[in-house]
């Protein structure tokens, strides 16, 4: 798989685009290399966009994936928003991630609209 990874100043938002079918083991890599980068620019704030991408992860992966990016040193100080169509038949899927991070104290949403996912990114709430 194949993505792309950009620092954006305004918001000091890191802007994530995975391309292709997202594994467990690639979403790993994918979240090392983005976490370098926000750890390079001090930022706690990530866009990720998987609009019309699909998410190849089991219940049990999904599980394992709050302890994968605590080890990779994200924490509850970050905020992760995930852009997807509502209509995805993968919705419940990302539904299910958020409630897996909300319990371990990670801050998470999905959202439609790109402004509005940048507008909670840049909240202080």
């Amino acid at each position: 798989m194949k993505w792309t990874i950009e620092y954006l100043e305004d918001g000091k938002i890191v802007f994530v685009k995975p391309a292709g079918a997202l594994t467990y083991e690639e979403s790993k890599k994918l979240c090392e290399e983005v976490h370098a980068l926000a750890q390079k620019h001090g930022a706690h704030r990530y866009l990720v966009d998987n609009r019309g991408k699909d998410i190849k992860l089991s219940v049990l992966e999904i599980e394992k994936i709050p302890d994968m990016i605590k080890k990779i040193g994200a924490g509850p100080e970050d905020r992760i928003a995930v852009l997807y169509h509502q209509s995805s038949p993968k919705i419940l899927m990302l539904e299910f991630l958020g409630n897996v991070l909300f319990l371990r104290s990670f801050r998470f949403k999905i959202f439609s609209d790109e402004d509005k996912a940048k507008m909670w990114l840049k909240s202080e709430e």
